[in-house]
């Protein structure tokens, strides 16, 4: 909705969790358990309604903007803004392994050890509940153990309560221009790596800035340096190339960001609504004239 806009409750029906059916004649709820018919914002930013029927209740997200943007963010974080990462846990944020391996430096999220593999910041819990979604993130790697080493954004994170794994994974290594400079893998059941689709990209390092967008939208994902496509990730790759993976236990799912043996400086994140599937870019070609008089 936009920010003054009357939203009608009762002409909405709810798909509940566990239904394959919408169910009409739903009873709403606000933040404060008041039962209302309508809901107006009153400020851009998330809502959280609760629609019930019967033993039934599922929570609703009212997403609202300003009449003139084109976006509907859902998350938004300037790390400069925090002074402490227990403010940021606060918010409902999780940092997985040791607190000597987050921090907040220069007006950034600084994640990683240069021994450990496996560096995780899950965001908070809340957006697992969206899976059609874009995360936008201005970054840069500060140490590294090799120039083989990558930072992460994870999405669609499963058992959020437990491992949080398994996931999709939008993998950067410091040195993009390797075969396997830029990747889409999965995160398994298993806790181990499956390696769906990887490509080469033009950057040496990473250890200059950059912004990273990953757009996920069912089963067709963009992946993006500086607003250019890198990657491509169609329906194709899903139920043949992702193994013991099923489409619909991917539908959804938490975010994180993540690093491999080394450090990286997270200035800001964002997470807006996907409203669309992603489309391939058109392939660039470089056209030589090569006619010349005799």
């Amino acid at each position: 909705a936009n920010v003054g806009e009357v939203i009608t409750l009762s002409s909405y029906s709810v798909v509940f969790d566990g239904d394959s059916k919408a169910t009409s004649g739903v009873t709403w709820k606000n933040a404060s358990g008041t039962t209302i018919t309508s809901f107006k914002p009153t400020a851009k930013g998330v809502t959280k309604l609760t629609a019930a029927s019967g033993s039934k209740s599922k929570t609703i997200y009212v997403v609202a903007k300003e009449a003139s943007e084109t976006e509907y963010v859902l998350f938004e974080a300037d790390f400069s803004k925090y002074s402490s990462i227990s403010a940021l846990e606060s918010e409902g944020w999780k940092f997985l392994g040791s607190s000597s391996q987050y921090s907040l430096s220069g007006g950034n999220l600084v994640i990683g050890d240069i021994g450990n593999d496996y560096v995780r910041a899950i965001l908070p819990a809340w957006l697992g509940d969206f899976g059609d979604y874009a995360i936008s993130t201005d970054a840069k790697m500060l140490t590294t153990k090799d120039n083989g080493r990558w930072l992460g954004i994870v999405y669609r994170i499963q058992n959020a309560n437990n491992a949080y794994y398994p996931y999709y994974h939008m993998c950067l290594r410091e040195n993009t221009t390797g075969s396997s400079g830029i990747e889409f893998a999965e995160r398994t059941a298993g806790n181990g790596w499956n390696v769906v689709l990887k490509a080469s990209g033009d950057i040496t390092s990473l250890k200059n800035a950059y912004n990273f967008t990953v757009n996920v939208y069912g089963n067709t994902i963009s992946y993006n340096i500086n607003n250019s496509q890198v990657m491509f990730v169609t329906e194709d790759y899903f139920g043949k190339s992702v193994t013991n993976v099923s489409a619909a236990e991917y539908q959804k799912g938490m975010l994180g960001l993540t690093m491999n043996y080394g450090t990286v400086a997270f200035k800001n994140i964002k997470v807006t609504v996907q409203e669309n599937a992603p489309v391939k870019a058109a392939r660039k070609l470089d056209l030589i004239n090569n006619a010349r008089e005799d």
